[in-house]
């Protein structure tokens, strides 16, 4: 589908509560906390932050890489974490994510940029 009947394009990526929390000690980390977005087909989306802000952590979970302590990722309408890993893979394989990192940005020397494409299926 390229467009819908209002001419907007249709969501290929939701977001939607997405949270990881690791163990430290006796303690917990929150590295992500209730992130929600949705990205459209064709969209470019750049995620920018300083380090250790969780970047590299949310392009894990937006490939299916690692799991989130809360939160689900919906890619064309399905949930990835319905999926076990070997199909987490297969759909890796299908749709074929594209992650670029970008180390510094002339912004800032700590400020960080990443981003990741995912074709149309």
């Amino acid at each position: 589908m390229y467009g819908t009947a209002d001419g907007a394009r249709p969501e290929i990526v939701r977001v939607t509560g997405l949270t990881k929390q690791v163990a430290t000690g006796d303690a917990q980390l929150t590295i992500l906390a209730d992130v929600s977005f949705g990205v459209a087909s064709g969209e470019a989306v750049a995620i920018i932050g300083v380090s250790g802000s969780g970047k590299s952590t949310l392009l894990g979970l937006l490939a299916g890489l690692d799991t989130p302590s809360a939160g689900d990722v919906l890619i064309d309408g399905h949930s990835l974490y319905a999926l076990d890993e070997d199909g987490r893979a297969a759909l890796r394989a299908r749709i074929r994510p594209g992650i670029a990192s970008v180390e510094s940005t002339p912004i800032s020397p700590t400020t960080k940029s990443m981003s990741m494409s995912v074709k149309p299926f």
